[in-house]
């Protein structure tokens, strides 16, 4: 993720660093241009989302927000992570980073955000890439931003010192999150979770693989994902739709890819058979612990059920965990987490210790509280204090325009930014006997995947031996036969 901040919008999130490399090479367009203006088509409304599309496939929401005085602007690329090689671990993660260097058409790019006032930030996840940027409501900060990210989308003009700025930042990025004990506990556990499927690589990146990365491997995944058939623009807040559908389709109407359509992703998880458990170590640190279970993706009738069991056991409020495990000041604190993406999804649980907390006893409570949810059932009140919650939520996310802009990423990545809507009405209906029975099938041994940290002073780590020259190890073989003929 990338980011800038501005004097009049602070905005907080997670930062995934970006990384490229700079050479004389660079593609003009890979685009063509067609001489007529395409009209856009309004395709649906609903909930006071206005979706419209161009010819070449560039799909548009519209959230008209009167109350704000400024305006949001989200482009998602429905690529990610997912779609990277053996070999190109955080590729997608680099290109994000790449095409905020600006390039040659943006040699500072940074001080052109700052100069007009404007935040933005750049994020890559398994499924998608977004570019979001908040700015003024009037025409000319919307020109500029409009015209920047179809630049982004139809032209590849970078360098290879652009690359190694942005590689320095990704691998700073990646070295200040592994510092982390929270995020790295998330991501071994995420990680356990799945050993074919791509979701089991963090979208930042593996360092080795980013530092061979090549502009000409970049370009590629840009040209073929970075499309107007394969992103969705979306607006919120303050703007003309009249002026704005007409501003969006002179800088995006003519870019016409003509590479092949994105080729879907055909691998998937096999059913887990068995526990697994990893043990991570630090000379330094409160012992800490992350359990997982595989749960379904958005468009699945049970991930409703997700968001009521992360409530109904990891809820501040009422939740179980809280109860066996904080108020018994048995662990410091704990935390619930819940992802989604496009395919699968997973639920996490967390406890952080202090100096002289057993993190045994801990580890027991928290399976024991998920896992014996056959003998202590979710009661009626439990849910439907879930299900408050949640409409609560949705209530907010509904004023709050400019979150919802964001919020709608994991949706779009999902197949349909409508998703947002269906799992809102699902989680409303859904029945105390479904969600119990969905806890039990999910809440099972067979279905974790637990990751522990634990302080250990006498720590000794294996240094891995680094890339040896093959010819020169074969040297060796010459001389010891030599030696041994004059025997």
């Amino acid at each position: 993720m990338h980011r800038y901040f501005v004097e009049i919008i602070h905005y907080i999130s997670v930062v995934l660093l970006m990384a490229c490399s700079f050479n004389a090479h660079a593609t003009d367009f890979v685009a063509t241009v067609s001489s007529q203006t395409e009209d856009v088509q309004l395709i649906r409304e609903l909930e006071g989302i206005r979706e419209f599309r161009l010819a070449n496939g560039l799909q548009i929401l519209l959230i008209s927000d009167e109350r704000r005085s400024y305006t949001t602007i989200n482009l998602v690329y429905r690529t990610g992570s997912k779609h990277e090689l053996y070999g190109e671990k955080g590729l997608a993660h680099l290109l994000e980073h790449l095409t905020y260097t600006g390039g040659n058409t943006h040699p500072d790019l940074s001080a052109e955000y700052r100069q007009r006032n404007m935040m933005t930030m750049g994020l890559t996840s398994f499924d998608f890439t977004s570019y979001r940027t908040t700015l003024s409501a009037e025409q000319q900060s919307l020109d500029w931003v409009l015209d920047l990210e179809a630049t982004r989308m139809s032209q590849f003009k970078f360098s290879v010192d652009n690359l190694h700025t942005a590689l320095r930042e990704v691998i700073g990025e990646k070295e200040n999150t592994d510092a982390s004990g929270k995020n790295t506990l998330i991501r071994r556990a995420t990680s356990s979770l799945f050993f074919w499927d791509a979701y089991g690589k963090d979208p930042i990146g593996i360092p080795s693989d980013l530092r061979n990365l090549r502009l000409n491997e970049l370009e590629q995944f840009w040209e073929t994902y970075y499309r107007p058939d394969n992103a969705t623009l979306v607006v919120s807040g303050k703007f003309n739709e009249k002026n704005l559908l007409s501003l969006i389709t002179k800088k995006f109407a003519f870019i016409q890819k003509i590479k092949q359509s994105v080729k879907p992703v055909y691998t998937s998880e096999p059913i887990q058979d068995g526990e697994r458990e990893i043990v991570l170590r630090r000379k330094r640190g409160a012992a800490a612990l992350m359990v997982a279970y595989r749960t379904e993706p958005f468009v699945h009738p049970d991930a409703a059920a997700a968001m009521l069991l992360c409530q109904i056991f990891g809820g501040k409020e009422f939740g179980r965990l809280q109860h066996y495990l904080i108020e018994t000041k048995i662990a410091k604190n704990m935390t619930a987490n819940l992802t989604f993406m496009e395919h699968t999804g997973a639920l996490l649980f967390g406890v952080n210790q202090e100096y002289g907390l057993a993190i045994e006893e801990a580890k027991s409570t928290l399976l024991s509280t998920l896992e014996n949810v056959r003998n202590q059932a979710i009661s009626q009140d439990e849910l439907n204090q879930a299900k408050q919650i949640l409409k609560d939520d949705y209530i907010k996310s509904r004023r709050d325009s400019d979150a919802l802009t964001t919020e709608l990423n994991n949706f779009i990545a999902s197949g349909d930014w409508r998703l947002y809507f269906l799992l809102r009405e699902r989680i409303q209906h859904m029945d105390l006997a479904s969600v119990q029975r969905i806890a039990e099938s999910w809440f099972v041994a067979t279905n974790r995947s637990l990751c522990i940290l634990k302080e250990d002073e006498n720590l000794v780590l294996r240094n891995p031996a680094s890339k040896l020259n093959l010819e020169e190890q074969l040297q060796e073989l010459g001389s010891k036969k030599t030696a041994s003929s004059v025997q």
